[in-house]
């Protein structure tokens, strides 16, 4: 069993944190705001536990400590106290006092240290179910707990009613009468209740009002009857004084469940602006990356740049070797043309100059060795070209080589890379599993967006310029977002503080509605109190005029027999006279007769609409089970549908700019709820207006009916006057005016008794009446749901909608990331760290879907809380319908009982009558002896008249005095009747302000999983980036191996052409040593080797053909990778407008909530 903490402190926030720690401690709690509340909670219900201040505004708490611990409210109970103002000494010094606390706390302190205390003074109540188990099976009992202070009530009794001043009218035996009084209905409360749920009370016996044993015991059965009603009021007395402790237990702990729902809120905004400021320092340290590699990449391309300058530098000295070598091959080939002019000369001189020949062969020789050691020069000179070239082609091998390796170094972290990014997209693509079985139209829509996508790409390069535009365009957009972002945050603060203050009016007008509700209650009290001293002074009226008319009914006997004497000697002379009234009598009976038929007709009329009504009130409570049951099953397909609603937008991605969209548009849809809502309050006054038009008429209808009851008193007050006028006749009917006098009496109590019928009809016709503003505000909450549901639907079609578009947003962003990629290869190290950050991320997003998840449970329990609350709501319900039919059963049976005695009457009516008519036939007989003895009988009859007219005066003045002590009753029933009819609309009242209270809590914590799930969608949207930037990355590693590739070719192309020009000069230098042997030859291998120079030449223009082309491609790739520059750039943008934007849905969310909570 938990234990109960009584907590009593003035600032109700404090109090509220204080019994939110604690219950979530396991205990047990109720609140109080000053020494006076706190005093007469400890009298009504006794705490284990109170946590007191010192500072209280009525009382110090150092004395209700001390009251408490001198055992005023019983032994043993345990005090924590805090303070503010006193110190540590002052504490010391109280805890040495004989009425020190169990323990104190010295404000500022710890939550967990007041949990912790609370626990070491009183345990929970799972730790003292413990601690017996271990005492018993040890074997040493626990000491046992000290007894409750016996409440101050007697068992049974009615309720302690407040002190009020007693009246002076009051003596001390009227005090001692009214507690032998109700200390006799407690003691006999189980059979006066039993009493007073008969159906229907059996009317007063006719002999008993001949005697006046028999009024006593018919007084006594009245008396009988106030004591059981008396006992019921006390009954409904104790049932709503429970329901109200119920009702403020409850309303405590849903504040405390509020209190602990905002302290949660406070945690979530805080955790959530970490988070942010998180995103937005990784934003700031990815951008910082991105610029780094930025700059590497640029210098990576710079050195490039520089080596392949090198390389064209090299390759134009080589060019001009190539063509030194041919001026070197052009001036040779003139020498040969020299020397076989020479030898031709020398051949033609052979003959005739043999010996200058002889004489000139040594200079020829020496001539010869000359050109040989020229040539041997000049070979030499092509061995260390050879070297030289053979080294710079060793030397590009061996740079190409390192190139190999770094980039298979980088092709290695790529793959790595991939391998991570892969296992990442299949945990994703894991867990959109489940979604991608509800997107069927969605894997449609991204099949013929992939096949846009590829026509997309070959058209992306005519973009580049746009994007270019689009980019700067984007940075002054996201700066302008960035302004509205700081303003809407500013927004969002002062609307968080607007929603606090308007929550703390909230509670200060529960707090005062409630404290009015106690007024209300303490007024009551002291009215029906005095409503029943004035019942108790009207009975004893009430005996007191019963005794009189006793006293004068025996006179009134007496005198009656003396005229019964006189009456049997006039009556022959009556006879004739009492024929002349016939006529008049047949006129009047055929007035009473009309009279008594339209009274008919009215009631009948009266009991047709009651019976309408009632039908028609049963077939709404039909209506109203029907769509309750409709209500239960719509929710939950409500919640089903918000199960998958989660599940599918889970692995769903949409664009923040639609959302924001969508939300103003939620917006406006809410506030045409509210208009909706109002409109329903409208038409519920409406039909209260026409239930109050239908009860004026109802009251119109009986004070018709009290009129014809009038009309028919005038007329009993008619025919008085006429038995008046007819004096010489009222001793012959003496006896029959008895008759009369007993029919009043008895028509008197029908008037009674139609009376409370009528008032039991009102009560009834109240009671339908809240019934149905009830009913009506139950229809307009369910009208209200309806409504919502729909607008939740239609909201989720339009996300849908809204889906399809972003995504196509999605794969052109996609697009154009997959052309971004393409020049980025540079970033693989910024993505090993951007995916851990990923990592960091998802592991928040994990905690977050955690608390997400804690928080559902939570609310799942709330939710389960509230449908009990309802099928309770709902089983009251039932047994107030049930008590409703009964009544109306009641009210039927009496109606019919009603009408039994008017047939009774009416055949009375009917006999006496004819009894008339006998009288009036043996007056006519008389009429002429009665004429002749009417002079010597004038005396006799003016003294008879005069008796008679004292008599009737008394009689009068009696039934004026019954009639005004029955008003009296009447009247102070009514007042009762009122006072409890607004004790329960103050209760009905206080339900309503609860339900509302629940209806905007629910409605909160929508909002706020709403705030969630869409912080859930943005981080998913971040994922997603992050995949899209990894294929761009494996697409830029591909056109950077492409690009490498092409070099590989064009270097494996510069080498057979180096390998072509070696075997040229090797030929060359062939076809000279084969000149030298073969002079002959040596113009024919000339023109060999100027067709083979010819073809080099050629062959040296096509390499220079393919190095200007392999510059112009170098060309387009820069221009290429500052287009993907520019579109990198246009989606950091676009991701921080996504951002911006995602501030902006969450504030306009924070806005929503706010206007729900105002």
């Amino acid at each position: 069993m938990e234990r109960r903490v009584l907590i009593v402190e003035s600032q109700n926030d404090f109090a509220l944190s204080m019994a939110t720690v604690l219950k979530s401690a396991g205990y047990q709690t109720a609140m109080a705001a000053t020494a006076t509340d706190a005093q007469r909670e400890l009298e009504k219900r006794r705490p284990d536990l109170v946590v007191l201040r010192a500072e209280l505004p009525d009382q110090s708490g150092f004395t209700l400590c001390g009251q408490i611990k001198k055992g005023k409210w019983g032994q043993n109970l345990k005090v924590l106290l805090l303070s503010s103002d006193t110190g540590v000494e002052g504490l010391t010094q109280h805890r040495q006092t004989p009425g020190a606390a169990d323990g104190y706390l010295v404000i500022p302190f710890e939550m967990g240290e007041l949990a912790s205390l609370s626990t070491g003074i009183v345990p929970t109540g799972a730790e003292e179910s413990d601690a017996d188990l271990d005492a018993a099976l040890s074997g040493n009992p626990r000491e046992a707990p000290p007894p409750m202070p016996a409440i101050r009530t007697s068992p049974g009794g009615p309720p302690k009613l407040p002190k009020r001043e007693r009246r002076s009218a009051m003596t001390e035996e009227d005090r001692a009468f009214l507690d032998r009084a109700f200390q006799s209905i407690a003691d006999r409360k189980a059979e006066l209740l039993a009493e007073s749920r008969q159906l229907k009370r059996p009317p007063p016996r006719r002999e008993l009002m001949g005697t006046p044993e028999g009024k006593i015991q018919i007084l006594r059965d009245e008396l009988k009857t106030r004591e059981a009603q008396l006992a019921r009021l006390s009954e409904i007395w104790s049932v709503r004084e429970r329901e109200l402790l119920s009702g403020e237990d409850r309303l405590h702990e849903k504040d405390v469940e509020l209190q602990g729902l905002k302290m949660q809120v406070d945690d979530l905004l805080r955790r959530f602006n970490e988070a942010q400021q998180a995103m937005l320092q990784k934003e700031r340290e990815h951008g910082a990356t991105v610029d780094d590699l930025l700059l590497q990449k640029f210098s990576s391309e710079k050195d490039l740049i520089e080596v392949v300058a090198s390389k064209e530098k090299d390759i134009n000295v080589l060019r001009k070797e190539v063509h030194n070598r041919e001026d070197e091959i052009a001036r040779r080939g003139t020498d040969l043309e020299h020397l076989r002019a020479e030898f031709d000369k020398l051949e033609k001189l052979h003959n005739v100059v043999t010996l200058e020949f002889e004489v000139k062969e040594q200079k020829l020789q020496d001539t010869v060795r000359a050109n040989e050691a020229e040539i041997a020069q000049l070979g030499k000179r092509g061995d260390d070209f050879e070297s030289e070239l053979g080294r710079t082609v060793s030397e590009r091998d061996q740079r190409y080589a390192e190139l190999d390796g770094e980039i298979q170094a980088l092709q290695e972290r790529l793959q790595q890379t991939e391998q991570e990014r892969d296992t990442t997209v299949r945990g994703l693509e894991t867990r959109a599993a489940s979604a991608e079985e509800h997107g069927a139209r969605g894997d449609a829509e991204i099949i013929r967006l992939n096949a846009e996508r590829d026509s997309l790409e070959a058209r992306l390069s005519q973009q580049v310029a746009d994007l270019e535009a689009d980019l700067a365009r984007t940075t002054s957009e996201r700066e302008q977002l960035r302004m509205d972002k700081d303003a809407q945050e500013t927004e969002l603060n002062q609307r968080v503080d607007d929603r606090d203050a308007k929550i703390s009016s909230l509670d200060r007008e529960l707090a005062e509605a409630i404290e009015r509700n106690e007024r209300t209650e303490a007024d009551l009290n002291s009215n029906i109190q005095q409503q029943l001293e004035r019942i108790g002074e009207l009975e004893g009226e009430v005996e007191a005029v019963k005794a009189h008319l006793a006293d004068r009914e025996a006179e009134l006997s007496g005198e009656l027999q003396a005229l019964t004497d006189a009456k049997n000697a006039l009556e022959e002379d009556l006879t004739g006279r009492l024929e002349a009234l016939q006529i008049a009598k047949d006129a009047l009976d055929e007035d009473l007769t009309r009279q008594l038929e339209e009274l008919r007709a009215a009631k009948a009329e009266l009991e047709a609409d009651l019976t309408g009504q009632i039908q028609a009130l049963t077939s709404q409570l039909e209506e109203s089970q029907r769509i309750g049951d409709q209500l239960q099953a719509r929710v939950v397909s409500l919640e089903d549908t918000v199960a998958q609603r989660e599940s599918t937008i889970e692995g769903l991605q949409g664009d923040v700019a639609a959302r924001d969209q969508r939300i103003s548009e939620l917006t406006g849809d809410l506030e045409a709820t509210s208009q909706t809502l109002s409109q329903t309050q409208d038409t519920l006054a409406r039909t209260e207006q026409q239930l109050a038009d239908t009860q004026n008429t109802l009251a119109s209808t009986e004070q018709s009916l009290s009129e014809t009851r009038g009309e028919l008193e005038a007329t009993s007050q008619s025919l008085s006057e006429t038995q008046t006028r007819l004096a010489q006749t009222e001793e012959a009917l003496s006896t029959t005016r008895g008759e009369l006098e007993a029919t009043s009496q008895t028509l008197s109590q029908t008037q009674d008794t139609l009376s409370r019928t009528e008032q039991q009809l009102a009560d009834t016709q109240g009671t339908l009446a809240q019934t149905e503003g009830t009913l009506a505000e139950t229809r307009g909450e369910l009208e209200a749901t309806s409504q919502t549901l729909t607008q939740t639907q239609n909201t989720l079609e339009e996300t849908r909608d809204a889906l399809g578009t972003t995504t196509a947003q999605r794969d052109g962003l996609k697009v154009e990331l997959d052309d971004t990629h393409e020049t980025l290869r540079t970033t693989q190290a910024a993505l090993a760290r951007t995916t851990g950050e990923r990592d960091q991320r998802i592991a928040e997003l994990q905690a977050l879907s955690e608390a997400k998840d804690a928080l559902e449970q939570l609310l799942t329990g709330q939710i389960g809380n509230l449908r009990g609350e309802l099928a309770e709501t709902l089983g009251n319900y039932e047994a107030e319908r049930a008590a409703h039919e009964k009544l109306a059963a009641e009210t039927s049976a009496s109606i019919e009982a009603l009408t039994g005695e008017r047939d009774g009457l009416r055949s009375e009516l009917e006999a006496t009558s004819q009894s008339l008519e006998q009288v009036q036939g043996q007056l006519a007989a008389t009429s002429d002896a009665l004429s002749r003895e009417q002079q010597a009988h004038s005396n006799s009859r003016q003294q008879a008249a005069n008796t008679q007219a004292a008599l009737e005066a008394d009689l009068n003045e009696t039934r004026n005095q019954v009639e005004e002590l029955g008003e009296q009753l009447t009247i102070t029933k009514h007042e009762l009747g009122a006072r409890v009819a607004e004790v329960t609309q103050l209760s009905s009242q206080l339900a309503q302000v609860e339900d509302t209270r629940a209806t905007l809590k629910e409605r909160l914590d929508a909002l706020t999983e709403e705030s969630q799930r869409r912080e859930e969608l943005l981080q998913n949207d971040l994922a997603t980036k992050g995949k899209e930037l990894s294929d761009t990355l494996r697409k830029l590693t591909q056109v950077t191996q492409e690009k490498m590739r092409q070099a590989e070719v064009l270097n494996r192309e510069v080498a057979t052409r180096t390998e072509q020009l070696k075997a040229m000069e090797t030929k060359l230098q062939t076809q000279a040593a084969d000149a030298k042997r073969h002079a002959d030859g040596l113009g024919q291998q000339m023109a060999g080797l100027n067709n083979q120079f010819e073809l080099a030449k050629k062959t040296l223009g096509e390499r220079e053909e393919q190095l200007r082309a392999a510059g112009a491609q170098h060309q387009k790739l820069t221009q290429e990778r500052d287009g993907i520059n520019g579109q990198l750039q246009q989606s950091e943008a676009r991701l921080q407008q996504q951002a911006q934007q995602a501030q902006q849905e969450r504030a306009e969310a924070k806005r929503a909530s706010d206007e729900l909570a105002a």
